[in-house]
């Protein structure tokens, strides 16, 4: 029994023994820090606008004799929308044009006696001015019955209105809105690092939650030739062809742009440790011996953090492993990550 004892002693004394000896130091995979292009990804959001969008309203106050309109109507240009109490226009015009004919049936008297030398020539000059002070008059009577006739200035869609025949309305009071929504404006505020990199004509691509995963495709029209300098922000204007009907006005689109950046450091995501605002690597250098170095890191690349300063290209850095790592520890290699 003593010497069964013994063996089992023995045996698990030469398995210490062996995983002793093969014990070497952590083992860990590494990857060498170069530059990379790195592109930098932008999430602009901004809200539709209707290529063109008026209100109608009218230029004088009167009460409403007539709506010719019916809210989401698609109207063609010089359709009328609204018709005004206009008796009093035409009663202007009918006495201007009265006076008008006056004026001209004076004026001929005048050319007959102007010829036989019974008026002077002021006499005469003074009655062609009265003629083209009725005429004006006239004109202007017809411009204020226009007021009352309101026409739609562009193609368009109707909007929304509580406006009826009886309704009484004052000057410039808002019946409702055209759009013309064919064609549709977004505007976006493009960071000053970014926005040169921009062109006219460009073709961006733009989602909504109205629509999931569909893009749309919208083309830079404009380019601001300055940058805010409050935001150093720089405006961008996209257009979108929506003959289709698909957009709508005040929808919020947001627009992914990918913009080469340059060449950059990098170094992956899983070879960071944190220590409050600091961030860390394991430098390993030609003996496999490993040293903590503090870095400065930019922007977030998903599985890819670039490095702003810290590393230097060449240099190796622990990939995986690095939370059993103190500073000054032996390392194995298991290998390069790609």
């Amino acid at each position: 029994m003593k010497k069964h004892h013994y063996s089992l002693a023995a045996l698990g004394l030469l398995l210490f023994s062996a995983v002793a000896a093969g014990r070497g130091g952590p083992v860990v995979s590494t990857i060498t820090v170069t530059e990379q292009q790195l592109p930098a990804r932008l999430q602009l959001v901004g809200t539709l606008k209707a290529n063109r969008r008026v209100a109608i309203a009218p230029q004088v106050g009167a009460r409403v004799t007539g709506v010719h309109f019916v809210p989401g109507q698609r109207v063609e240009q010089g359709l009328l929308l609204l018709s005004l109490d206009d008796r009093a226009a035409k009663a202007d015009i009918s006495e201007a044009r009265a006076a008008l004919q006056d004026a001209r049936r004076i004026l001929v008297n005048y050319q007959a006696l102007f010829k036989r030398k019974a008026v002077t020539q002021t006499e005469l000059e003074g009655q062609q001015a009265a003629v083209a002070m009725a005429e004006a008059r006239l004109q202007a009577a017809r411009v204020q019955a226009d007021y009352l006739r309101l026409k739609a200035p562009f193609a368009g869609v109707m909007g929304l209105t509580d406006v009826a025949p009886g309704s009484l309305l004052g000057a410039n009071e808002q019946v409702a809105e055209l759009f013309d929504a064919s064609r549709l404006k977004l505007d976006l505020a493009v960071p000053e690092k970014h926005f040169l990199k921009l062109k006219v004509g460009d073709t961006l691509q733009a989602t909504t939650e109205a629509h999931g995963d569909r893009r749309f495709s919208g083309r830079l029209a404009v380019v601001a030739p300055a940058v805010d300098a409050d935001t150093l922000n720089a405006r961008v204007r996209l257009e979108f062809d929506n003959s289709d009907g698909a957009l709508v006005p005040g929808m919020l689109m947001r627009v992914q742009l990918t913009l080469d950046d340059g060449a950059s450091l990098a170094v992956p995501a899983s070879s960071l440790l944190y220590a409050g605002n600091q961030r860390y690597v394991f430098v390993v250098d030609e003996a496999g011996t490993v040293s903590r170095r503090s870095i400065t890191v930019g922007r977030n690349l998903g599985d890819w953090v670039q490095v702003s300063a810290g590393l230097s290209a060449g240099e190796r850095v622990v990939s995986e492993g690095v939370v059993k790592l103190r500073d000054g520890v032996q390392v194995e290699v298991a290998g390069e990550a790609l």
